[in-house]
Parts: C-alpha cells; structure tokens; sequence
C-alpha cells in the first residue's frame, strides 16, 4: 500500500494543497513539475527559486520540497481563492480550487450525470441524498429509499438467522441489541 502523500514534504512541491486568506484550498496538480517550474516560480515573483540548485531536478525537488513549502504555504495565505485563480490560470498553471459542499450540491455537471436523488423519509420528510457514484450496465443500482431507522429490522434478520423471539427480546432489554 503506498504511503500518504505529505502536505509538508510532498514529494513535488506544485502537486500539493496550499490554503488560501480566505480559508479556503486549492490543488496544484503538476506531475510533470520541471515543465511547470518556471512559470510557477515568475507566477509568485520568486525568480531566485529557478536557478536554485536544490529545485533543478525532480530528485532535488523531492529532497528539498520541505525546505520551500512553508515558502509556498506563507504566499498562498497572503491572498484569496479568486485572486490566486487569475494569477494561476494567467501563468498557465493546473490547478483547481477544492469544492466546497455547496458548490458540489449545484454543480451543473453533476446535476446532468443525476448524481443526486430524492427521498421521503416517514419523519424526516423529503430530502436529497447523493445517488450511487457510478453505473453498471444492465444493474438496477438506483436509490431505493430511506435508511432504515436504527432496530427497524433487528428482530427480523435475528430470526432468519435462526434465533427465537425469546432469545432476542432478551439481547433487546440487555441493551445488547437494539
């Protein structure tokens, strides 16, 4: 299993997640970071970082990425989502702001692909949850309804498991069923 990438030392500092003034994060996404590397550094007036000898190479860069995130962290904390995104977009940079659930919920994309559907549940009335993430042929894989309440079907699959009405109305009164 490979490890979890480092927002601290990240083996490419232009392939992390940086926060901005206004709390909110955006992703650098540059597997290929010597290509980016210039651009990046003239996009953030850090003209100095393209001769430096610890960022040449991807090998210096994946050494040294600890030495200059805190750099990167303190220049996107200065500013805003908007004001990084003209600056990024300008540099010809990729990258993309990370949605918040608001902007997920009204995503017009999303909405088209139905990746959200409606229930009614009994007490909580309706409601609009996320549908399942993808399709499978031929399956019928559409949400059928609300989750059952916590016990709605206890006794059920307990007895179809083979136990008596006995055996789990006294599990229920001992609080080890519910």
């Amino acid at each position: 299993q490979p490890q979890k990438t480092s927002r601290k030392s990240p083996q490419n500092p232009i392939w992390n997640s940086y926060r901005t003034s206004d709390d909110r994060w955006l992703v650098l996404i540059m597997p290929m970071a010597i290509a980016y590397w210039p651009n990046f550094c003239k996009a953030f007036g850090k003209e100095e970082w393209l001769n430096d000898p610890r960022f040449q190479t991807l090998t210096g860069m994946s050494t040294h990425s600890a030495e200059i995130i805190p750099e990167i962290e303190e220049m996107f904390s200065k500013e805003s989502l908007e004001y990084w995104r003209e600056v990024l977009d300008k540099a010809g940079l990729i990258w993309e702001p990370v949605a918040e659930l608001p902007e997920v919920v009204e995503d017009p994309a999303l909405r088209d692909r139905n990746a959200f559907s409606m229930i009614v549940h009994p007490r909580g009335g309706a409601m609009e949850i996320v549908s399942a993430p993808f399709h499978i042929r031929d399956a019928e894989i559409s949400v059928k309804g609300p989750a059952p309440d916590v016990g709605e079907h206890t006794r059920k699959v307990f007895t179809d498991a083979g136990m008596s009405e006995s055996e789990i109305s006294a599990l229920i009164e001992k609080g080890v069923l519910k």
